[in-house]
């Protein structure tokens, strides 16, 4: 995604703009992960994997959508539209220094890069998810993760260990 694309819905017509990841590294054919707007509610960014959540944000704030990592940077900046007619977000670039992308991996990574002026690699800003916390729904309905203990997993006052289920990246 470079900046001035949608990822987004148009409401007229239904069409959804959204990231797709590769199969694999070296298969372009569609993967399995996404990165797109829902809009059942407040609208609100999902890095998803098939029909479900991975990772998702809260609504938009003004700035960002809250809850994603963003960063307080010179290299974009976020923009988020809702109308009648549609539905979307994108970035725009804030330093004609730096060239930067968003993209999809097939491991279902949403990483930010960068390019200087000069230079010929592109370097990470970041990566969602970076945590494990940021993965939807970890720790199962009641579930509360917990940063830096030993059994990460706790359930809310009232509920079991079975108010959660642990499954890996």
């Amino acid at each position: 995604m470079l900046p001035g694309m949608k990822v987004g819905w148009n409401l007229k017509t239904g069409l959804q703009r959204k990231l797709t990841s590769w199969k694999s590294a070296d298969d372009p054919s569609p993967g399995g992960f996404s990165y797109r707007i829902d809009i059942n509610v407040l609208p609100y960014m999902v890095l998803g994997v098939g029909v479900g959540k991975k990772v998702r944000s809260g609504p938009w704030n003004g700035l960002e959508f809250n809850g994603l990592n963003a960063l307080d940077n010179s290299v974009y900046k976020a923009v988020f539209v809702a109308n009648n007619d549609e539905v979307y977000a994108l970035y725009e670039s804030n330093n004609n220094k730096i060239i930067s992308r968003l993209t999809l991996n097939h491991s279902g990574f949403l990483q930010r890069l960068v390019l200087k002026k000069g230079s010929s690699e592109w370097d990470e800003l970041y990566s969602i998810p970076s945590e494990l916390c940021e993965n939807y729904g970890h720790c199962g309905a009641n579930g509360i993760y917990r940063i830096g203990k030993l059994q990460i997993c706790e359930c809310l006052t009232g509920f079991t260990i079975s108010c959660y289920a642990i499954w890996s990246l």
